[in-house]
């Protein structure tokens, strides 16, 4: 008499001998410079876009807020259908896995958040400016300032603080300078104090 159990056993023993061995690659760690972090709060809004894909496994970012550094899986990073092709290639390549990073985060952010190349940042290199600005009462306000002056060539760090209500920005001096940031916050209607309006180009 054969039990039907042993023949469970044996079909299911079986069916997992003729399935393909997923081959996973180990994890990796990149470390991007960030786009995003307008202000502290916007840390919250960065966790929540990464758990929203699930290679990535943990992140750090440096006390500025400006670098990131990203543990993942990197096959798990791409669809299904491209997984199988991959794994006959592995590993993958550190270009390929960062590339697909940076369209991750971009398109699960709606472009907020942003990943670029490393850099290295002494702020003894650079020139600090501040700009005060009239309070703003919204995230998305902050963040709009934020993005206007952010992605300026020559600004290679951006801020905005709450209290006092200030714009922070280091620059690079040969290519912009505190009134070219001032004449762009004004032309986008950004509220300031009457004397910062008054010295605007």
């Amino acid at each position: 008499m054969i039990h039907w159990w042993r023949i469970l056993f044996c079909g299911i023993t079986f069916t997992a001998l003729m399935l393909p061995a997923v081959v996973r690659a180990e994890e990796q760690s990149s470390t991007f410079q960030l786009y995003g972090i307008s202000h502290p709060e916007r840390e919250a809004d960065l966790k929540q876009i990464l758990q929203m894909i699930p290679a990535i496994s943990d992140y750090q970012l440096n006390q500025s807020g400006d670098h990131i550094t990203l543990t993942y899986e990197p096959l798990e990073l791409f669809a299904p259908q491209e997984q199988e092709q991959l794994q006959k290639n592995l590993p993958i390549p550190a270009e390929k896995t960062e590339q697909k990073l940076k369209e991750l985060i971009s398109q699960s952010s709606r472009n907020t958040f942003e990943l670029l190349p490393a850099a290295e940042f002494s702020e003894e290199q650079f020139t600090r400016i501040e700009i005060p600005i009239n309070p703003l009462d919204c995230k998305a306000c902050r963040f709009a300032v934020y993005s206007y002056i952010a992605k300026v060539p020559g600004v290679v760090r951006a801020k905005i603080s709450t209290e006092p209500s200030l714009l922070t920005a280091w620059i690079d001096g040969s290519q912009t300078s505190h009134e070219a940031l001032l004449k762009i916050l004004t032309d986008k209607n950004v509220p300031l104090p009457e004397d910062e309006s008054a010295a605007a180009p």
